[in-house]
């Protein structure tokens, strides 16, 4: 879900462990602006 909100079509469906650095980076501040500091328990 997230990588479709981001525009990246190319990263659905791959598993996080397989994106790159910089793909995990770009995604983690994608969901960071759409859901805030929920996704990590609050803590950021």
């Amino acid at each position: 879900m997230t990588a479709a909100r981001a525009g990246r079509d190319d990263l659905i469906g791959v598993n996080p462990i397989d994106a790159s650095p910089y793909d995990q980076d770009e995604l983690a501040w994608t969901l960071y602006q759409w859901q805030g500091n929920r996704p990590w328990g609050g803590r950021c």
